[in-house]
């Protein structure tokens, strides 16, 4: 028996409505503030927004859920994959951190 969805042709309409309200909620209070602007970027941004949302994606179904659900539902449960997956996160951000951190002794221009 397939199980309920938009692709079996029965759409949760709740959380369609749901995601609805997040984008029409956010366009009125962008309107209603005087901060909104709408402005364009340039492909190669686009390109580097699909692709971070696609690995973003993917990330969260191989880990079997998002960074927030892991964090803070599954280290409250005491679940070995979560534990592990914050793990590999702080890691990870650890990791980056010291890739992008500049190279101690090197001089600046400025001096």
């Amino acid at each position: 028996m397939p199980r309920p969805g938009a692709v079996a042709g029965d759409p949760n309409w709740w959380l369609i409505a749901f995601l609805l309200g997040i984008v029409g909620g956010g366009g009125i209070a962008a309107r209603s503030s005087a901060a909104f602007e709408l402005r364009g970027e340039t492909r190669v941004r686009y390109l580097r927004l699909l692709v971070g949302g696609f690995l973003l994606g993917a990330g969260g179904w191989i880990a079997g859920g998002c960074n927030l659900g892991h964090g803070l539902s599954g280290m409250a449960q005491l679940n070995v994959s979560s534990i592990v997956v914050v793990i590999c996160m702080a890691l990870g951000v650890g990791h980056a951190r010291a890739m992008t951190r500049p190279v101690s002794g090197t001089r600046t221009s400025a001096g």
